[in-house]
């Protein structure tokens, strides 16, 4: 082997007996050593040297070229070092966007896997660079911090482009930082151009079994524009601010459950169907489902400042969610939700946990939080989000809807196995509710209304029959578990409201006493589908009182 001290130096020399020469401190990691160069095919060389560009060194007995699987930026003329170092407002520093392509177009022609960086400065990038091998990995892997890339202000970017494309399929991004300065493009301001950090892209539609680990991008437009993309993502980031964290069009994604979006707008935007994890805090809507099959996602939404997930055309969605301090932040709006719901059908919402602070600091910037949005009917059709499954939520300190014509609308849903104070509120297949009871002093009426999951319809006239049970007790001896049965005659589709009966019965009492409660004003609200009545104490003792419906029938069998 012969030692020579750069590239350049060695153009036209004669290495005869060489078959490797190496750049001085090539051995020692860091130093920005270019690298070792093995002979090729001497037998076959013939013209005078001349510099054929990096990768190659034209020398009098042959051509030597880089070798090995992984290739580094500085080979190709890349610098991190002294005034080439790019400042973290991307305001100067060396363009390498040509050295890392020109490192592309060798590792693509010589069959390298891998391409990264020697060097442990900011690599300033004003070209776009694009992976358009179907063999190749960009990054230094490990972590992200192992290749800092920043985007300089004096760029040739267009708008909707990404600064890292990747084209190919199988190609990958493994260990990258990438920061897009306010210079570039102002998500606040709107200012600048609306460039991507990365972008999956593929020439004729989808791009196929792509690996994006171990990358963070800081800023844009959209952290990372995924189009068309069936691959996998793991250890990656999007910080803010951005318009998009994560804006996917592309089925078939996979994401671990260390991939995050934070300090934006939108975290994740999924519109053709994701599978795996994602975090999300911070942002103004952290999740924004919109579509697309399969979506198998567990949502950990942290924190946002207005909608935890907002889902749309949804059908049969399978979603795990943890909610934790929902609009508790400075910069939350006035009004938060945990979910949001429009035109969804056939979902499973699936609560592992919730969390909501409630210490004296937070509680004091804290918005005024509801469980879930089902915005006004669209089109005409009142029942667009209907027949979805929410599991396990507890909602002790959280009412569960805004205001009533809200939650008529949420009583189109099944809640099942939910706690709560208002979750009680609705009825039909939401048959493990619990709720809040009432204190009756004797003799005292109180009023109940509840939502029906179910509307009645089909031929007029028809019967509407709502079965449920009180308890009412006493004390820690004596109570009695009562039947109820509210009769109501729907004679028309015409009249906005409906009178009824009710039957009551005694199931079972512990104790002695004369629990006989009444109910009286049974009156079913057709706009509303909902049913209201007065039930009345025992006359003779102070009571508290649990009412829960259960069950919707329909003598004609028409909802």
């Amino acid at each position: 082997m012969t030692i020579i001290t750069t590239r350049a130096a060695a153009i036209g020399q004669d290495f005869t007996g060489s078959d490797m020469i190496e750049t001085t401190g090539f051995a020692i990691a860091g130093d920005g050593g270019e690298g070792r160069y093995c002979l090729v095919d001497p037998a076959t060389y013939s013209g005078a040297p001349a510099d054929a560009g990096p990768g190659t060194i034209e020398c009098l007995n042959g051509w030597y070229r880089l070798m090995g699987g992984e290739l580094y930026i500085e080979q190709f003329g890349a610098s991190s070092s002294g005034v080439d170092q790019a400042v973290a407002d991307g305001t100067s520093g060396l363009d390498n966007g040509p050295a890392i392509n020109a490192a592309i177009a060798f590792a693509s022609a010589n069959g390298a896997s891998r391409i990264g960086a020697r060097g442990k400065g900011r690599f300033g990038v004003g070209t776009k660079i694009v992976l358009d091998d179907e063999r190749l990995t960009f990054g230094n892997g490990i972590s992200p911090f192992s290749l800092d890339l920043v985007a300089l202000t004096t760029n040739s970017f267009i708008g909707g482009e990404g600064i890292v494309e990747v084209t190919k399929n199988r190609a990958s991004l493994d260990g990258f930082w990438l920061r897009i300065p306010s210079g570039v493009w102002d998500q606040e301001t709107q200012n600048g151009k609306q460039v991507s950090g990365v972008k999956t892209i593929g020439t004729s539609g989808n791009i196929f079994h792509n690996r994006v680990w171990n990358v963070e991008v800081i800023g844009g437009y959209k952290s990372f524009d995924l189009q068309g993309l069936e691959g996998d993502f793991r250890k990656t980031r999007a910080k803010g601010p951005f318009a998009f964290g994560y804006h996917v069009t592309g089925a078939d994604n996979e994401f671990s459950p260390s991939c995050t979006a934070a300090d934006g707008d939108i975290g994740f935007y999924n519109s053709s169907g994701a599978e795996g994890a994602m975090h999300c805090v911070r942002n103004r809507i952290n999740f924004h489902l919109d579509g697309g099959l399969p979506t198998r996602m567990f949502c950990f939404d942290d924190t946002p400042l207005e909608t935890g997930i907002w889902a749309r055309n949804l059908r049969g969605a399978h979603i795990l969610t943890y909610h934790g301090k929902v609009g508790q932040h400075s910069n939350a709006g006035a009004t938060a939700h945990y979910m949001r719901l429009e035109r969804c059908r056939h979902c499973t919402f699936e609560n592992v946990g919730t969390y909501r602070a409630q210490d004296a600091a937070t509680l004091a910037v804290s918005a005024d939080a509801y469980f879930l949005d089902i915005p006004s009917e669209w089109n005409g059709d009142p029942w667009t989000s209907v027949r979805n499954r929410f599991k396990g939520y507890r909602l002790d300190d959280t009412e569960i809807a805004q205001d009533a014509a809200t939650l008529g609308r949420v009583a189109r849903n099944v809640f099942e196995g939910c706690e709560g104070t208002h979750v009680a509120r609705l009825v039909g297949d939401n048959h493990q509710l619990v709720g809040a009871g009432v204190s009756l002093a004797a003799g005292a009426t109180a009023s109940f209304e509840r939502y029906l999951s179910r509307k009645p319809g089909g031929t007029y006239p028809l019967i509407l029959r709502v079965l449920g049970k009180a308890i009412v007790s006493r004390s820690d001896t004596q109570d009695a578990l009562i039947d109820i049965s509210l009769r109501v005659p729907i004679l028309d589709g015409t009249a906005t409201s409906f009178t009824g009966s009710a039957n009551v019965t005694e199931r079972e009492k512990a104790g002695n006493g004369n629990f006989a409660v009444s109910i009286s004003n049974v009156v079913y609200d057709v706009i509303d589908n909902r049913i209201s009545f007065d039930l009345t104490g025992p006359a003779n003792f102070d009571s508290k009182c649990e009412v829960v419906l259960t069950d919707v029938l329909c003598d004609n069998g028409a909802f």
